[in-house]
């Protein structure tokens, strides 16, 4: 997984003067805890022990630590253990000041990502952290999340009398990453047929919905139509929306859908928040957490204070009801946007909650821009427990549909604008808005989301194809853009490549778009076609 935003990195000697300075009070003492012995920093600091034993050699020679041998609690045997000077003592104050003005990355309670000096963000985050958790959080994960259940409880700094002491809000957590709403859908034209087929899969508790197609061809806006329409929290459902987003990790997900579930510190019987991470950089136990999560949630007696659905007047996210004894655990509605951010996820997170949805009250949709390979997609492995619903365009019904709707109808018939559009609603609503199906909104568009992320080879295929009049036959199209193998699958998948009965075409839009390159590029690969279809001509005709 590519993350694009700012990481913080700490030196290893830097994480031991910190940790070491939170440990002053073990001084000269006799007896002392283990956070001072080679294992306790290692884990503390997020390192390996031997590294530990090399940067304190370096940190010795310098004089800022001494070494010496104590009695650990809760231990029978003494063990080597290490704490600042004098001068060790001075140099991190100094230091502590520069480490202080990293920035670093949080979401504060109201969702919004900011980038705030490391000294500011507990203040943002409303959690007791330390300026070592809060740069080594920073490092691992990217970004830290108001309300994480990890940082303990919220800390009130002016109490009412009406709060629950130590807390700002009821059921406080890691909320500010989820919603239980879905967002608002833009205007939906078709897609009568798609919304067929999720009704068909709701109807028939079918575990796992997935949902995938290319940027913006309307699969949030479906999902977000859908609920909205046949309000599924009627039926006894609660919903998570979870906008899966490029720096999100395996832990920081299973974090805040623990806290949707009910998780909290206080209220975790069945011990969930031990399966995360005690530490920054830890892995995480996903096996584990999938074990105790399915306890969880297929025991009535665990979700006790649950959220409930709020009115439209009033989004909160943290309405609440209380569970009766006796009641069955609520139907968990999760949905899970842009999957492909974290897919494919090295530690199978995405996987546990395909086999959780086959196991607990638990109903799981994801959306994507490819399709998702969090699961064996053989018949035998999927058939009844995942339904995959592939989106294309709108077809020329429902663009033509879509023009009469339109104030200022376009010159083009409905045929030519799905051919020059591929029925691409972000396309149609450039048109409706800028009175142009090839506006450079769309075109920008294209570039970043489809042809910038395609492999070179796949892009040169493109461009090359794009200089012919008309469908190209696969042999001499692969020899003229020097590509190895048989036509890419996802490019079919995706109606990006399409194969006609003389040869192969492309997208109209991406061909409009291809065409507006300079125009010596253009002539080189023009050249290149011609030369192997007459290649290909003469091997025929011989």
């Amino acid at each position: 997984m590519v993350h694009d935003l700012p990481r913080v990195s700490i030196a290893v000697e830097d994480r031991i003067i910190l940790h070491l300075s939170n440990q002053i009070e073990e001084s000269d003492r006799y007896l002392v805890g283990p956070e001072v012995t080679r294992p306790g920093i290692a884990e503390a600091c997020g390192l390996h022990p031997p590294n530990v034993s090399r940067a304190m050699r370096s940190l010795g020679r310098k004089g800022l630590v001494s070494e010496r041998t104590c009695a650990i609690r809760g231990e029978t045997r003494r063990q080597k253990t290490w704490q600042l000077t004098t001068t060790g003592q001075s140099f991190v104050a100094e230091r502590r000041v520069e480490l202080q003005d990293i920035l670093v990355l949080v979401r504060d309670s109201e969702g919004k990502l900011l980038e705030v000096p490391a000294r500011d963000a507990s203040l943002r985050l409303d959690a007791r952290l330390d300026l070592l958790s809060i740069l080594m959080f920073a490092s691992t994960e990217g970004v830290l999340t108001f309300g994480d259940i990890r940082f303990g409880p919220i800390a009130s700094r002016s109490p009412k009398p009406d709060e629950i002491p130590g807390r700002l809000v009821l059921f406080a957590g890691a909320h500010s990453t989820y919603d239980i709403v879905p967002p608002a859908p833009r205007k939906m034209h078709g897609r009568a047929d798609e919304i067929e087929l999720i009704d068909s899969w709701f109807d028939a508790n079918t575990p796992v919905l997935a949902i995938h197609g290319i940027a913006g061809i309307g699969k949030s806006t479906l999902i977000a139509h859908w609920i909205r329409s046949r309000r599924p929290e009627s039926e006894g459902h609660s919903l998570c929306w979870y906008p899966c987003q490029p720096w999100d990790t395996a832990t920081g997900i299973a974090t805040s859908l623990l806290h949707r579930f009910g998780v909290r510190p206080g209220h975790d019987p069945h011990h969930l928040i031990d399966a995360l991470p005690r530490r920054p950089g830890q892995q995480l136990d996903v096996d584990g957490l999938r074990r105790r999560l399915a306890s969880y949630l297929i025991d009535p007696s665990s979700v006790r204070e649950i959220f409930t659905p709020p009115s439209t007047e009033s989004p909160s996210r943290t309405n609440m009801s209380v569970a009766n004894e006796g009641e069955p655990p609520p139907i968990w509605f999760v949905v899970l946007d842009d999957v492909h951010h974290v897919d494919p996820d090295p530690t199978g997170l995405l996987s546990a909650f395909v086999d959780l949805a086959r196991q607990t009250p638990l109903r799981l949709v994801m959306i994507s821009r490819t399709r998702p390979k969090a699961y064996d997609r053989r018949d035998v492995h999927v058939r009844n427990v995942v339904d995959e619903i592939s989106l294309d365009g709108l077809s020329e019904s429902e663009v033509a549909d879509w023009i009469e709707s339109m104030e200022h109808r376009p010159a083009l018939d409905p045929d030519e604008l799905r051919d020059r559009t591929g029925g691409h609603p972000l396309a149609l609503e450039l048109l409706e808005l800028y009175g142009s199906p090839q506006h450079h909104d769309w075109r920008g568009f294209l570039d970043d989301e489809i042809l910038g992320v395609l492999p070179k080879s796949e892009a040169d295929l493109l461009a090359v194809l794009a200089e012919a009049e008309g469908p190209v036959p696969w042999i001499a199209l692969a020899s003229a853009a020097e590509f190895d193998g048989r036509p890419p699958k996802r490019l079919v998948e995706h109606g990006l490549l399409i194969e006609t009965e003389s040869g192969w075409w492309m997208h109209e839009a991406l061909r409009e778009r291809l065409h507006l390159d300079s125009s010596r590029a253009r002539q080189e690969r023009r050249r290149l076609l011609n030369i192997s279809l007459e290649k290909e001509r003469s091997q025929q005709e011989g």
